[in-house]
């Protein structure tokens, strides 16, 4: 649903099998996966790189840069597509030109808050109750 709706999906991990992770997705979604707008997977696999003069690290505190998985994230948004607006192409090198623009869920509470001082929305996903965290992004986004 949301990549219909336009949002971009990515998967950022510690895991350094991201060829298994994008077998998984090719199997579960190959529509999107073969798409012009697929699932961007950063994982430990030293296949990515960030780029420090990028101006998408401009809303990031200097000392977080490196610490969880914001450097997965910051890659992620660097390698979007350019804004588009009034048919031209925007200087800014990404769609993302605000933290606000991204979501985080994940299982570990310090990724959580460290996404959270770089003042991107991040979400718990209890394993124990994995439906709680749709009930708090509805709450959320559904006043937006």
């Amino acid at each position: 649903a949301a990549h219909k709706a336009g949002v971009y999906v990515s998967i950022v991990t510690f895991s350094d099998q991201v060829h298994l992770i994008h077998e998984v997705l090719d199997m579960v979604f190959p529509n999107i996966t073969r798409s012009t707008r697929p699932f961007v997977v950063r994982g430990n696999c030293g296949t990515w790189s960030v780029c420090p003069k990028s101006h998408t690290n401009s809303f990031v505190p200097e000392d977080m840069k490196q610490r969880g998985k914001i450097p997965h994230i910051l890659s992620v948004i660097q390698n979007l597509p350019s804004c588009q607006q009034e048919g031209k192409t925007k200087e800014v090198g990404s769609i993302i030109t605000s933290p606000n623009h991204v979501v985080l869920i994940d299982d570990d509470v310090n990724n959580i808050q460290t996404a959270m001082a770089c003042r991107f929305h991040a979400f718990w996903m209890n394993p124990e109750n994995t439906g709680a965290v749709w009930n708090q992004m509805s709450a959320l986004f559904s006043s937006v």
